[in-house]
């Protein structure tokens, strides 16, 4: 039934059902323009249609807006059986579609610091397993400004959500790749995460040594803030583990910064 649908299809159909592999999860019409194809993006939504209508599509409505999606079988069968051409097509949108959800994110986080918690925190989870493979494909094929953008926009909600393995992935390559475009400030909102995380699994010589290199890098670019909130972090973990000297001296010096307006 997969194989008559898919025949019975015109060329263009059976180019964009092949393209849309590409979307894990769902997706909208505006994802499908931006991914897929750009010079059919005008007839994006008639094609989506009659996908629908041949029954290799399921939808949805959420939040009054149409959401589509392969199911598992149709997926497989298309990637094990679609001509080499149209899957040669399908590979193309691989980094498309990472650079659309990696908008996707940086809008989603955007809409978090603004205070929309609910709204932004509904569409990451509805976005997730788009995320995931925008991430994936960013790391495997080290698409490093992409990588920074998603790193930039859903490190933290990852680390926050508890998922600590596949931000500390995440993490780790932002942070190679951060090195290597010199993106100190992309470092050290990374280190300061990473540290973080070691220190919710009690790694402490592993916590320590992200905000030793923080705090070196924040002085070195002169970022007050930065400077005081790693002192703070160390601070806080001298008194945990009963290093009070050190723990007070890094107080009075984070104080100080505060206070003075200067590093010096």
């Amino acid at each position: 039934a997969i194989e008559e649908s898919f025949k019975d299809l015109p060329a263009a159909a059976q180019l964009v059902v092949v393209m849309l592999c590409v979307f894990v999860g769902g997706f909208g019409y505006d994802d499908a323009a931006a991914v897929c194809a750009p010079e059919l993006s005008n007839d994006i939504p008639g094609l989506l249609a009659l996908l629908r209508d041949h029954s290799l599509l399921v939808t949805e409505l959420v939040q009054d807006r149409t959401r589509f999606r392969l199911l598992r079988p149709i997926r497989e069968y298309l990637i094990a059986c679609a001509p080499p051409e149209m899957l040669a097509a399908l590979r193309s949108c691989d980094e498309r579609h990472a650079r659309h959800y990696a908008r996707l994110a940086q809008q989603i986080d955007a809409g978090m610091r603004l205070g929309a918690w609910s709204d932004a925190s509904a569409e990451f989870w509805r976005e997730i397993a788009n995320i995931r493979r925008a991430v994936a494909h960013s790391i495997e094929n080290d698409k490093l400004e992409i990588l920074l953008d998603l790193a930039g926009a859903v490190g933290a909600t990852y680390f926050e959500a508890g998922l600590w393995g596949e931000f500390e992935a995440l993490a780790t390559a932002a942070l190679a790749a951060a090195g290597m475009l010199q993106r100190k400030h992309s470092m050290l909102r990374l280190l300061g995460l990473l540290g973080a995380l070691a220190r919710r699994r009690d790694e402490e010589a592993a916590a320590r040594g992200f905000w030793s290199d923080r705090l070196a890098l924040a002085q070195e670019l002169g970022d007050l803030v930065a400077v005081a909130d790693t002192l703070i972090d160390l601070a806080d973990q001298n008194h945990t583990l009963r290093d009070v000297t050190a723990a007070q001296v890094q107080l009075e010096r984070a104080i100080q910064i505060c206070t003075e307006g200067t590093l010096t």
